[in-house]
């Protein structure tokens, strides 16, 4: 027999539960009865201490009505409907919207929201204000039924209820409540928590350090207490030291007492202008781990905005493949991670909120473990130290008045849409240094050339995510971009990330032909490619209408300040070298291409890798290209300063990587010569004609037939034999500009 699941910890049969660590939320006896009653006929445990506070914030009239839903269905959650329905009864939201109601949350310096540690020490608390309707609803679509003069309230608490409902509906019509909630006019802006009593001498001390010593102070206490675990003197005498000094102080002192060696954070160059990048790990039991910082080379869009101590990077464990028949998966996610979304997360003083996510995929979920693969990002909204000053950006907004400061998120038309273009912020790019607030800039959006048969429009777009760039702004691109990272130029050499180091534009070489951007352009949103057109006049972006994701609304200018921002993720860089795939194997085969072509691939391929723990050249080529998994090219560069092969380091460094190399070619990842990746964009002259392309390498212009493929080449015609044809007018557009595939576009208008 299988044992029976434990509670959930924010079960009320739970130690960890918050009706044991709080006192008692009092209910009026009719609404006490019906709970019985339901928990009797139900078979239902009795319902938290968070239902229970919303329950006693709504009121007697309004939880009997809840209650009564309630009765008459078939639950298996009593607590997560009861939080449902009151958060979505019209009353209830109709006076979050006017601030009538104050909620009490608990506020604890403790590591985790469900800490099991006892609190009843904690000599300090947050009060704050109910949300209004646009935290609690990406979307406001559902017409808003009024409950009014309910018969136990006086007359003028009912005509003021009456009112709120009024005036919710007449936002409602004229616009969605989360554009900004109409900008502080018609409904008041929430108010962020503040602390009644002042916090324990040393979580106050904390707040003057620089905030990645503090974090790594938190990283290493684990479940340990602050205030039992670190003293005021010891604080005020790390503030000074250097972050190499710092975190072995700090390991010695106390870490190594209270994590495991493998989570010590070990980083050689502490570098203030890299990215700092801080994680936090929610367990299955609501336990809040943080790790980090770890520093990275490339930034997204949202962390030049808010600064990378306002942005927590938070991974929810999941119930592993053995485990999870004997927990009621729905359920036990809802009472565990439901309070971190409702409640954020809280870091010394600063509480974190839910902003937006991005799901990594199978590899990340590879690397992940137990942990989910979805990364989700919070950011700082409320914080109780000094040094987070009221003048602050972030102070006093909700996470949609935040959402609306990169795009206008609401005008998308579905929630599926809402997610996937919101995390376009979350792309690791470089920033051009361009003035999208200059007055002579014209961004013009172009309607799309769409595929034709006859006179009548396909489906297909021929013009799908391009769009064209003045060679003036194209300048300011670097030539060779890859992830939001600038690569090595045409001798080798790389040339840094930081701005500092960006390199130049050599006169021969000219900007980029193709980049793959990001453009965050008063509050609308591009992505796609844009193609340099030396015919265009200074200061011009054309977007075709496929770019753009997210829509500016109109309404908005003049209320929303958008951070505008041209932002770049990869240029049609000198093509890296091609390998082949199990699929693209198997295809060539199928047309004709004998086995033992692949098998001698395979055997050189096989050789070369072998020859890395003897060969420099080939340890060289190895190291880097596996750079993804070397710290900071710490191989490649162990092998340029001379060391010997058969260090142990570098040979195991090097085993590591050949190890890699295996897995590849048994994935079918086979080297092959003269073949390219390319990036690919539609002909601006028109010239090209049937089964013709223009591919332009470095000596310019190819010409004769070609094999054009499209990874992983599961669908029809993403394998075709073109041939490649030289364009005249096409140095007029691009100049000297190199690598991309054109494809032919023909339009009856041309």
């Amino acid at each position: 027999m299988v044992p029976p699941p434990p509670p959930p910890p924010f079960s009320p049969a739970s130690s960890l539960s918050p009706t044991t660590r709080q006192r008692h939320v009092a209910l009026p006896d009719s609404v006490e009865q019906l709970i019985a009653r339901i928990c009797a006929e139900q078979s239902l445990s009795p319902p938290d201490y968070l239902a229970r506070c919303e329950l006693a914030r709504v009121g007697e009239f309004v939880s009997m009505k809840i209650l009564g839903v309630i009765a008459s269905s078939r639950v298996r959650n009593f607590s997560g409907y009861v939080m449902h329905l009151a958060k979505n009864s019209p009353i209830a939201m109709a006076r979050n919207a006017e601030g009538l109601s104050t909620r009490q949350s608990g506020c604890f310096s403790g590591p985790s929201v469900g800490d099991d540690s006892d609190t009843s020490s904690d000599d300090w608390t947050m009060v704050e204000r109910g949300p209004i309707l646009a935290d609690q609803e990406l979307t406001s679509r559902a017409p808003l039924v009024v409950l009014t003069n309910p018969p136990h309230l006086e007359a003028n608490g009912a005509r003021l209820d009456e009112r709120v409902c009024r005036r919710l509906e007449m936002e409602m019509d004229h616009g969605r409540l989360q554009n900004y909630d109409h900008c502080f006019s018609s409904i008041p802006q929430r108010d962020r928590p503040s602390c009644e009593r002042a916090p324990c001498p040393q979580m106050k001390a904390l707040g003057n350090l620089e905030f990645r010593k503090a974090f790594l102070i938190l990283c290493y206490l684990g479940r340990a207490k602050l205030e039992e675990t670190v003293s005021v003197e010891l604080l005020r005498e790390l503030a000074h030291m250097p972050m190499e000094a710092f975190e072995f102080h700090i390991w010695k002192e106390f870490g190594m007492k209270n994590i495991k060696p493998c989570d010590r954070t070990k980083i050689l160059d502490w570098d203030p202008s890299k990215t700092h990048v801080y994680h936090c790990h929610v367990d299955l039991r609501g336990n809040v781990t943080f790790k980090g910082p770890f520093l990275e080379s490339t930034k997204t869009h949202l962390q030049r905005v808010l600064g990378d101590e306002n942005i927590l990077q938070v991974k929810f464990e999941e119930i592993s493949q053995e485990e999870k028949t004997k927990y009621d998966l729905k359920n036990h996610y809802f009472d565990v991670y439901h309070p971190v979304a409702e409640q954020g997360i809280e870091l010394g003083l600063r509480r974190y909120r839910f902003l937006v996510y991005k799901d990594g995929g199978k590899e990340e979920k590879k690397k992940s473990g137990n942990k989910s693969s979805v990364k989700c990002y919070f950011v700082r909204t409320d914080s109780g130290w000094d040094r987070d000053q009221e003048t602050d950006f972030l102070y006093g907004k909700t996470v949609n008045q935040i959402r609306l400061h990169f795009m206008h998120i609401h005008t998308v038309p579905s929630l599926a849409k809402y997610i996937s273009r919101f995390s376009l912020i979350l792309s690791k790019t470089l920033k051009l240094n361009i003035d999208l607030s200059d007055p002579e800039l014209n961004v013009q959006p172009i309607p799309n050339i769409h595929c034709k048969e006859g006179n009548t429009d396909l489906k297909g777009i021929h013009t799908d995510g391009t769009g064209f760039i003045s060679e003036d702004l194209a300048l300011q691109c670097p030539m060779y971009v890859f992830k939001g990272n600038i690569q090595a130029d045409k001798d080798g050499l790389v040339l840094g990330t930081a701005s500092s180091k960006r390199q130049k534009i050599h006169d021969n070489d000219g900007p980029p032909l193709l980049m793959q951007v990001r453009l965050f352009y008063n509050g609308l949103c591009a992505k796609g490619t844009l193609l340099i057109d030396k015919r265009l006049p200074k200061k011009t972006i054309l977007l075709y209408d496929s770019m753009i994701k997210v829509e500016e609304d109109v309404k908005m200018r003049g209320i929303v300040q958008s951070f505008n921002s041209l932002e770049v993720v990869n240029t049609s860089n000198r093509p890296k070298k091609v390998h082949l795939s199990r699929y693209l194997i198997s295809l060539l085969h199928y047309g004709g291409v004998p086995a033992e072509f692949f098998l001698g691939l395979l055997s050189s391929a096989l050789a070369e890798a072998e020859s890395c723990h003897y060969d420099r050249s080939a340890a060289l080529k190895v190291a880097l290209n596996y750079e993804g998994i070397d710290n900071g090219h710490l191989t490649a560069r162990m092998i340029m300063s001379g060391m010997p092969l058969d260090e142990p380091f570098l040979h195991y460094r090097l085993g590591l990587m050949m190890g890699e190399e295996r897995k590849g070619l048994l994935a079918g990842k086979i080297a092959i010569n003269d073949s390219y990746y390319l990036m690919g964009t539609a002909d601006p002259t028109g010239k090209l004609g049937p089964n013709q392309v223009c591919v332009i390498l470095d000596q310019g212009q190819l010409s004769g037939d070609v094999l054009v493929y499209k990874h992983p080449g599961l669908h029809p015609g993403d394998i075709h034999l073109l041939q490649a044809t030289y364009v005249e007018d096409l140095k007029n557009v691009v100049g000297n500009s190199k690598y991309a595939i054109f494809f032919r576009l023909w339009d009856p208008d041309h």
